[in-house]
């Protein structure tokens, strides 16, 4: 008789226990469940990135006592670059709306070359002309630019050129003519001797010795 009351207690604690058991479980699930967002959150928070700063323009050079030069460039562009003859390692340079400070660049050239990092502006002046680059893109800015005095300095080059090529000309002509010349003057002395042979042989033998 105290058996089957000994089994039925016994399977009514392995019932509570398994239900108690399962209770937990279904608990510990909810909770991981409700924590899994709020690490996600927290994840996404952590990775997001920062705005970066805005760069802030340069100040524009002083170009007061400076000297100037105005260039036209290729295509009607226009720039301006003023020189401190104090400062040889840095020009100012005016393009567009704007007056940039460009620091000199060493070349093994021997052209004038001066860089502003910040704005990407490359200028580089020989002799004759200057172009003005954009380094960021790669880009011609302003080409084929010329002082007004390059401009003229050119042109007067020029035209001494096409002289002395006229110059060249007219002796190449002089000289042809003179080889003509001479090359008639060859053959009327030739002729010449010609006839002065034709009239010797015409003459009768013995004529002339007074007899």
């Amino acid at each position: 008789m105290m058996k089957p009351v000994i089994t039925a207690l016994l399977l009514a604690c392995a019932a509570m226990l398994a239900s108690t058991a399962e209770a937990q479980t279904a608990a510990a699930s909810d909770s991981t469940s409700a924590s899994t967002p709020a690490s996600r959150k927290a994840v996404k928070k952590g990775t997001k990135k920062a705005t970066p700063a805005k760069e802030e323009d340069e100040p524009e050079p002083d170009i007061a006592g400076t000297t100037v030069f105005e260039y036209q460039c290729e295509l009607g562009a226009k720039l301006t670059v003023y020189q401190n003859n104090d400062d040889a390692e840095h020009v100012a340079l005016k393009w567009g709306k704007r007056v940039h400070r460009l620091a000199r660049i060493p070349t093994t050239t021997g052209a004038d070359r001066f860089e502003n990092k910040h704005y990407g502006l490359v200028w580089i002046a020989i002799p004759a002309k200057g172009i003005l680059l954009d380094s960021k893109t790669g880009h011609q800015l302003a080409n084929d630019c010329h002082t007004p005095e390059q401009r003229a300095e050119a042109a007067e080059t020029a035209q001494k050129a096409a002289l002395a090529e006229k110059a060249a000309e007219a002796a190449d002509k002089a000289a042809t003519a003179a080889q003509k010349a001479a090359a008639a003057a060859d053959k009327a002395a030739e002729a010449a001797q010609k006839a002065a042979d034709a009239a010797q042989k015409a003459v009768p033998t013995g004529q002339g010795s007074g007899k």
